[in-house]
């Protein structure tokens, strides 16, 4: 049985949310599915929970897990912890762009101390598990460095680097983080990214071979949806039109998933807005979540679920939101994890992002649904497009046969590509 490891900083139950864990669990629930024997390396910090999986993989936490924290424990544990990423934000969002250029402020930092205070224990415990082929998940980007110490201590192992997000090229970096790009990226036997355009951007900038770089695309997960369709059954038909959001939001103005043009663009609808039941699942606790609660007595906010009940409310869902409203590249280099889910619900998309992003393309393309610009106006006008559509029963209702190709989008056809990776490294 060969044995991979695989090195990544966000792992249940210590992640904050499903989307920083995800695709390395399922890739390695799948490799361990395969005959593969598998061990992940990742922090324990505060526990968020499982998010309704399990773990069955081999897995080792630095600090080991008694020296963590029960995020949900006490009110008080929550709000320390929500003081002290504040401070750490506001302290090391300069730093971070500058020499880490991490995707959010803080991130760079807390892997560079976290592989300081453990990269030695990693390291040994890679070797004593008698791997030959390593994967590093980033971003945190900067415990891509450990490539060169395990490199160091057995030349024979073989280095993966799995690019969740892009790091430099989403914003063109051209300073400290780009030259540490440039430089880690040589420690690398293998680079895997998600996306073509991710692809050709790096190769673009860092003159990478074609063959040393590979797309792995994200994916739905076909057997939780197998399970979600069946707990789900056949849902009854809503009497008012329900648009649900699903995914982690915390509605922070100038973020990923600023939700300024949507109210106003909601607000607009006037007696409308009773014709629409506006669901956003998957909130965090924090103030301006606070704020819109007040403020939209009749719209839901829920918590944190697991990503098969999520699927569940999609299938309840008329129409689905995607919003990924910042002004920059990543929008063409990325496509949100979520719109895997949402194509395989078969439910109308109704997606608020770059006209020139990935996600408005495929929606375009395909069918999907609507796709507009983030300008309450033209959002406006979408609202009152899928209104008349659910009220004349013209919604888009795909089911697994009327979308072509659509194993493609699962991860376990995704991930065959990582077996044919692995099997030529």
């Amino acid at each position: 049985m060969e044995k991979i490891a695989v090195i990544t900083y966000d792992m249940i139950p210590y992640a904050s949310s499903w989307g920083s864990c995800q695709r390395m669990y399922y890739l390695s629930e799948f490799l361990l599915e395969k005959g593969y024997s598998v061990e992940m390396f990742s922090s324990s910090k505060n526990r968020y929970g499982n998010f309704g999986k399990k773990i069955n993989f081999g897995i080792n936490y630095f600090p080991p897990e008694k020296e963590s924290v029960e995020i949900s424990e006490t009110k008080s544990v929550n709000e320390k912890a929500g003081k002290i990423k504040t401070v750490l934000k506001k302290a090391g969002k300069k730093f971070d762009k500058f020499y880490f250029n991490d995707p959010f402020p803080g991130m760079g930092l807390l892997g560079y101390f976290w592989l300081r205070n453990f990269k030695k224990d990693i390291v040994k415990k890679v070797l004593e598990s008698g791997a030959k082929k390593v994967i590093i998940s980033s971003p945190p980007f900067s415990i891509l460095k450990i490539a060169n110490d395990i490199k160091k201590a057995d030349s024979t192992i073989k280095v993966i680097f799995d690019f969740r997000d892009p790091w430099n090229t989403w914003n063109d970096n051209k300073g400290i983080p780009h030259l540490r790009e440039k430089k880690i990226l040589k420690a690398a036997d293998k680079i895997v990214v998600v996306t073509e355009s991710v692809k050709r951007e790096k190769m673009r900038k860092y003159g990478i071979a074609d063959e040393k770089i590979e797309v792995v695309y994200n994916g739905y997960s076909s057997p939780e949806w197998k399970r979600a369709e069946e707990t789900a059954g056949v849902p009854e038909e809503n009497k008012i039109m329900t648009l649900s959001y699903l995914g982690n939001i915390d509605f922070k103005k100038g973020g990923f998933r600023d939700t300024t043009e949507f109210f106003a663009a909601y607000d607009m609808l006037g007696e409308d807005k009773k014709k629409i039941k506006l669901r956003f699942i998957g909130v965090g606790n924090n103030e301006e979540t606070e704020k819109l609660k007040n403020r939209y007595s009749e719209v839901e906010f829920v918590g944190k679920i697991s990503s098969e009940e999520a699927m569940v409310e999609m299938l309840k869902s008329d129409v689905l939101l995607n919003i990924h409203t910042l002004n920059d590249k990543s929008s063409q280099l990325m496509i949100p994890g979520k719109i895997f889910d949402y194509i395989k619900s078969g439910k109308e998309i109704l997606s608020i992002s770059d006209e020139s992003s990935i996600a408005t393309q495929m929606i375009n393309e395909n069918g999907f649904g609507e796709a507009v610009i983030n300008e309450r106006n033209l959002i406006n006008e979408k609202f009152k497009i899928v209104i008349d559509k659910f009220e004349k029963k013209e919604l888009n209702k795909k089911d697994k046969n009327s979308i072509e190709n659509l194993e493609k989008y699962s991860r376990e056809y995704q991930y065959k590509r990582y077996l044919e990776i692995l099997d030529k490294i």
